[in-house]
């Protein structure tokens, strides 16, 4: 163009420097003029440095002064307006957009919390998470509670593993989903029993309530536990006496603890009534 001596170019503006989390629009607040009427304009944008590789971005509407951009990954983007009055030569503006990183938030699936596995069996662990960042690459990581972790890479938003506890107790399952700058943890409870650990037998007292415990697994291939937990609770008319009835697990460790849980009824020491609750007992 050779431009008018009596036709002024636009004036245009990107605003101000801005930011944002990726996978969320930012706000382009824009401005454009010009002595003949509005002029034409077009947003375009520049990676910095520091955007991986193979992060994309867009423009909600990239002809509108006021615009939305939203970017697959963090990093800093110069993003430009150009303003065309289609007399004189175009003119830009640029600004400076910080999309910043968001982690990923994850949910652990399975197994269910405070589920009851035989020892050497395998225990399948599953998590999903979401990341707004849709080109960030993410690594799974699952600390057993045993002395192991596995550590591999996501597939499909999901971290799923396996692992086989050598010894029965309570296992508190932590699994984690990271990106390259954030992550995610959730966790659950595995019980791991073993039918051939032997017989639990023990007295004493827990917080000024006296108990007896009796129980083991009737044989090697055993599910349930037979035995007995009883609690003598005191109050203000006597005792309370806290009876089980039913027992849904044992777990006796290598180390010489062991957790028990089950049904129990209570029988009130001035009375016959009794009422079913949930009961446990656990101690080294």
């Amino acid at each position: 163009m050779n431009g008018d001596p009596d036709d002024a170019s636009p004036m245009v503006h990107a605003g101000p420097d801005t930011a944002g989390d990726e996978g969320s629009q930012v706000r382009l607040d824009g401005a454009a003029s010009d002595d003949g009427g509005r002029p034409e304009t077009e947003w375009s944008y520049t990676s910095g440095e520091d955007a991986d590789a193979g992060t994309t971005c867009a423009f909600t509407d990239k002809s509108s002064v006021d615009t939305g951009f939203t970017c697959t990954d963090d990093g800093t983007f110069t993003v430009t307006l150009t303003a065309d009055d289609g007399v004189n030569r175009p003119v830009s503006d640029s600004a400076q957009v910080t999309v910043k990183n968001v982690a990923p938030a994850i949910r652990v699936t399975g197994p269910e919390d405070w589920s009851m596995h035989r020892v050497r069996d395998e225990v399948s662990v599953r998590a999903t998470f979401t990341d707004p960042g849709f080109n960030d690459t993410h690594t799974c990581k699952v600390t057993w509670d045993d002395g192991q972790v596995s550590t591999f890479s996501a597939t499909d938003g999901a971290c799923a593993a396996g692992h086989r506890f050598n010894h029965a107790g309570l296992n508190t399952i932590k699994v984690e989903a990271a990106d390259d700058d954030g992550s995610d943890n959730g966790q659950t409870m595995a019980v791991v029993h073993d039918p051939r650990a032997g017989l639990l037998t023990g007295l004493g007292t827990v917080d000024g309530s006296a108990f007896t415990v009796a129980g083991k697994y009737p044989s090697a291939g055993s599910t349930v536990p037979a035995g007995a937990v009883v609690l003598s609770v005191p109050t203000e008319n006597g005792r309370l006496k806290v009876v089980s009835t039913k027992l849904e697990w044992l777990v006796i460790t290598p180390d010489s603890k062991a957790a028990v849980k089950g049904e129990s009824a209570r029988h009130a020491s001035s009375g016959t009534r009794r009422q079913a609750s949930s009961g446990g007992w656990s101690g080294p």
